[in-house]
């Protein structure tokens, strides 16, 4: 049987669905109703990725960052975008 590890804590799972639920604990929703944050710092990779590039598409989500590059910023596309 596969093992998930989580990129963001020491958590593991036996299924993607499980996983990708866990996922969402990570991400906070933004006090505007549109998108959701993180400090930078839960994920040194995808902020580096974004930093090199100023915004990333990736999985149904545009990348970017904000608060002086503090924290890592996302909002689902329309379906049509990605």
């Amino acid at each position: 049987m596969r093992v998930i590890k989580c990129r963001y804590c020491t958590c593991q799972f036996f299924s993607q669905s499980d996983y990708e639920a866990h996922l969402k604990t990570h991400w906070k929703q933004a006090k505007n109703g549109e998108g959701e944050w993180m400090p930078c710092e839960l994920d040194s990779y995808l902020t580096e990725r974004i930093r090199n590039s100023g915004a990333l598409v990736l999985g149904g989500y545009r990348y970017s960052l904000i608060g002086d590059g503090k924290i890592l910023y996302r909002t689902r596309l329309e379906s049509a975008e990605y």
